[in-house]
This record gives C-alpha cells, sequence and structure tokens, in this order.
C-alpha cells in the first residue's frame, strides 16, 4: 500500500522506497518535503485513534452516574453544546489536516520533478557505481566456480560468501532500476527499442550480429555477473543524457547505412 494519496507520487514511489531502504540518498529538499508528510501523517494517526468525544465520554459517564443515583442530577444544556462543539472541532481539525497532506505532497511532487536529473546524477549514478565495484569484486572470486549454490558448497569460504553477497547486490541494483524507471516517467523518451540504452551504453557493441534480443540472461545476478565478464558499459543516464545518447546511436545508424555500397 502506498504511504502517499498523490497518483503522481504513487507512480514514484520506487524512488522512496530505495532511499528508505538505504540504497541511495535524496536530495535535502526532496527529504525535508518528505519527512513533513510523515509528520503530518502521524499527527493524522494520532488524532484519529483518541475516542470521537472526551466529553461525549465525560457526559455518558454523567449521565449514567446520575442514573444510578436517582437524584435526577443529569447534565446540563451547557455541557451538551460543549461535547457539540468538541466534535465539530474534531471534525474541522481532521478536515484541515488532511487538506494540509495535500498541499505537503504536492511540494514533494514538486521537489522530486524539480530534482529528478540530480536524484539520477547525484545519487543514483554513485550508487550504481559501487554496487558495480562489488559486482567486478564477486565475478572475480566466483569465475573458477560459478553461480549455483550446490557447486559452490566446496568452494573456499570467500567464494561461497561472495556468492551470497550477490543476492543483496543484485537487490539494490534492482532498485537503482525501479528508481531510475520512477524518474524516467516523468520525461516522454524518445521511440526506440524498450529498454534500450537503459542499462547499458554500449549496447549497439555487445549485441553486434544479433538479429533481436540480448546476449545477456533475464536474470539478475546472472545478468550483473555477464556484465562484469564482458565489459559492459553499465551507466545511469539522466532521461535528457539517454535522449541524446539514443538520438546519436539513430543518426549514427543513419550514417552507416548511407556509407554502404548500393
Amino acid at each position: 500500500m502506498s504511504r502517499f494519496r498523490n497518483p503522481n507520487l504513487r507512480r514514484l514511489e520506487h524512488v522512496f522506497a530505495g532511499a528508505a531502504g538505504g540504497v541511495f540518498d535524496l536530495p535535502q529538499r526532496v527529504r525535508a518535503a518528505v519527512d513533513a508528510v510523515d509528520r503530518l501523517v502521524a499527527e493524522q494517526v494520532r488524532v484519529r485513534a483518541l475516542p470521537e468525544s472526551l466529553a461525549d465520554l465525560v457526559l455518558v459517564e454523567e449521565i449514567t452516574a446520575a442514573a444510578k443515583a436517582g437524584k435526577g442530577r443529569f447534565p446540563t444544556a451547557d455541557k451538551l453544546v460543549v461535547a457539540d462543539q468538541e466534535r465539530r472541532a474534531r471534525a474541522a481539525y481532521d478536515a484541515a489536516l488532511a487538506q494540509s497532506l495535500d498541499e505537503l505532497e504536492n511540494q514533494v511532487e514538486n521537489a522530486v520533478v524539480g530534482c529528478a536529473d540530480e536524484i539520477v546524477s547525484e545519487h543514483l549514478r554513485p550508487a550504481l557505481a559501487e554496487v558495480m565495484v562489488e559486482v567486478s569484486e564477486i565475478a572475480e572470486l566466483l569465475a573458477p566456480y560459478g553461480l549455483d549454490h550446490a557447486a559452490l558448497l566446496e568452494a573456499p569460504e570467500p567464494a561461497r560468501k561472495a556468492r551470497r553477497q550477490l543476492d543483496a547486490v543484485a537487490a539494490r541494483y534492482t532498485a537503482l532500476r525501479n528508481a531510475q524507471s520512477a524518474l524516467g516517467s516523468l520525461r516522454e523518451q524518445p521511440q526506440i527499442e524498450a529498454g534500450k540504452l537503459f542499462e547499458i551504453r554500449n549496447r549497439t557493441d555487445l549485441c553486434a550480429g544479433l538479429r533481436a534480443g540480448a546476449p545477456w540472461p533475464d536474470d539478475t545476478v546472472a545478468k550483473l555477473i555477464w556484465f562484469a565478464d564482458h565489459h559492459a558499459e553499465v551507466w545511469m543516464p539522466t532521461p535528457a543524457e539517454r535522449e541524446t545518447a539514443a538520438l546519436d546511436e539513430i543518426e549514427a545508424v543513419k550514417a552507416a547505412r548511407e556509407e554502404v555500397p548500393a
């Protein structure tokens, strides 16, 4: 279940989930806006957990006590007014909280949109670089043994530890790509093959000779090792950088076709 009411923020949920999971950080402007939302939501939870009306509870107790005493000293009208005023105040406060929450969520959305390229270049990109350094080290340790857990039973402890670590590294990689994809939805992408240039800068070289598809596995764990073994240029482009690279590739393909003799 999403933590946000704003549908645009729900589409960016992977960005907030990755940051909350410690995979990457977010700009201070975005963090401050999200913290404000969290504080207001906490206040909503606190208020809605209270009894509907404390004055109503007191009123019920006094009516019950009066009935038991048999003296007919039931609450006066002024106490009924107090209870009614409290109910109205509670409802007004709850409505104000909801309205404020809408405004704060709009501020979060504006902060993310305004910082989208910064999030990619200053936060996702460094986190991806760390992941790929770890992948390279793990790939070297696992090279003699492969990825199958059964085959690693007799391997040295460093290799077995590296295999366990690889699953966590792959989860971080997935979180980064999910956040990248969510941010990319904020900008229209050029009409190119789905996923092209999303992960790999030198995709054309790696896919040379293939009519369709890609030579690397679909499984994230195996794919990361393949990237490391085949010198894939794993990158984290901003939407603008990806668009520029895609358009450059389109132009390069056109130029290559024009150079082919008729």
